[in-house]
């Protein structure tokens, strides 16, 4: 096997040295190749090694993560948040940011709502995705921390939206 076929092996020691080597050489040829393992049906560890590798070697189109996004695998969608955080000016990649606080994994969710709450200039949607995921986790102290994290700027808002709130469990 070549050296992108490592990064979908089954043990976390190929694949981590193999995404490391790739990325030490910043070698032009591997990222069309690891788009095309990519395109297989390979293990969610072996996409997540992929998607990180093409970051390291700076070669990570706004396409790859858009389509990790929709895996079927939560470990994957959250990865893809992750990997998203710096092009969150871009619209698109927002507008799936906002549609991950939705997704039915809370990992995924908590992930979209750490990622929210980076946002210095939050609008009215990211508000929104915010007091949703917030809502359906009130009473777990992550969950409250990570909307916390960017709650300042929205201040107001948040104040008028949970002002007569109770605290008690249904």
């Amino acid at each position: 096997p070549t050296l992108v076929e490592y990064l979908d092996h089954p043990n976390l020691w190929w694949r981590t040295n193999a995404q490391r080597l790739l990325t030490d050489r910043k070698d032009a040829d591997a990222a069309s190749l690891i788009n095309a393992l990519m395109l297989r049906n390979i293990s969610a560890e072996g996409k997540i090694h992929a998607l990180w590798t093409l970051q390291g070697l700076n070669a990570l189109p706004d396409s790859v993560i858009m389509n990790a996004f929709q895996d079927g695998k939560s470990i994957v969608r959250k990865q893809a948040i992750v990997l998203a955080e710096e092009r969150i000016e871009n619209s698109a990649v927002l507008e799936k940011i906002l549609q991950a606080s939705s997704d039915s994994d809370p990992y995924v969710q908590f992930q979209a709502a750490l990622t929210l709450s980076t946002v210095t200039n939050p609008n009215d949607k990211i508000f929104e995705a915010q007091h949703r995921v917030l809502s359906d986790h009130i009473h777990n102290k992550w969950f409250q921390r990570a909307i916390l994290l960017g709650s300042s700027e929205n201040g107001i808002k948040w104040f008028d939206t949970f002002k007569d709130f109770n605290g008690e469990k249904d």
